[in-house]
């Protein structure tokens, strides 16, 4: 069972070194982290030993470099206390946070065994740790900061993809003569069909369009996104308008806009539409 307390305390002193790392990596702040590192080991029963500071990169830094003349040679000052190479301790950072999360995983699915999450009481490191393992993309601003939505939409939408009921058994019906209608023959709650509003489908619609010229799309694409588009408005128009098809049309924008990586614009695009599947 994973000690809450210390768990807890070096996520929040971890968090705290990794949202203020100074230009230059000092041997204090080497040995915070470490103790950070022991506390979430020791908390969670797990050899973290491999993302330690390995002692030989905390050694005295180049200040400064002089170039030899013809009086005097060259000579390369170093610093009087120790350092850890920028790059090699972030390295380390970034690596410990994208393990993290599977952590949190062993130690939930012990806790809970509905395998219910809640996503929105982790830390925004945690968070980004499961964005990078899962291929998250399109949740960073500019400057540094993250939009937990976008990141907590796309787990819990992967939870409901991997958690799914068990099939309903196979069963035939013999139909006749059938036009334009619906069978639903299942369990309790199951789904015949979708029902959507006009109201609901058409500001996505709209957003789509006004942002096409911003979205990385290669023309062919831009072109397949806008029959997408196209077909369900001309649904829309109908008096009689068949969901399956505005469904069909929906889930095929959302994976074009999907495909758009790195694209923020193209992420909420498609998280807007997910909402309105429902899925």
């Amino acid at each position: 069972m994973r000690d809450e307390r210390k768990w807890k305390l070096g996520i929040s002193q971890f968090n705290g070194i990794r949202d203020n790392l100074p230009a230059y990596i000092p041997e204090n702040l080497v040995n915070e982290y470490h103790s950070a590192l022991e506390l979430l080991a020791s908390a969670s029963e797990e050899d973290l030993s491999s993302f330690r500071i390995p002692g030989a990169d905390v050694k005295p830094r180049v200040v400064s470099f002089q170039m030899a003349t013809s009086r005097h040679p060259g000579r390369t000052p170093y610093s009087k206390d120790n350092y850890c190479d920028k790059n090699v301790f972030k390295r380390k950072l970034d690596s410990l946070a994208n393990y993290l999360p599977s952590i949190e995983d062993t130690s939930r699915t012990q806790a809970q065994p509905d395998d219910s999450k809640d996503y929105y009481s982790v830390s925004n490191g945690t968070l980004e740790g499961l964005a990078h393992r899962y291929n998250i993309g399109g949740y960073g601003f500019n400057d540094g900061s993250i939009d937990r939505q976008i990141i907590i939409d796309a787990l819990m939408k992967r939870d409901r993809a991997i958690h799914v009921e068990k099939p309903a058994p196979r069963q035939t019906i013999n139909v006749g003569n059938m036009t334009c209608s619906v069978i639903q023959h299942g369990p309790a709650h199951s789904h015949a069909t979708v029902h959507f509003l006009s109201a609901q489908v058409r500001p996505i619609l709209n957003k789509i369009r006004a942002s096409m010229d911003q979205l990385p799309l290669n023309d062919a694409t831009k072109g397949e996104l806008i029959s997408e588009i196209e077909t369900v408005e001309s649904q829309l128009k109908s008096p009689r308008p068949k969901s399956a098809i505005v469904t069909e049309c929906l889930r095929s924008a959302r994976t074009i806009l999907e495909g758009a990586a790195g694209s923020f614009l193209s992420t909420r695009l498609a998280v807007e539409i997910s909402r309105i599947l429902g899925n």
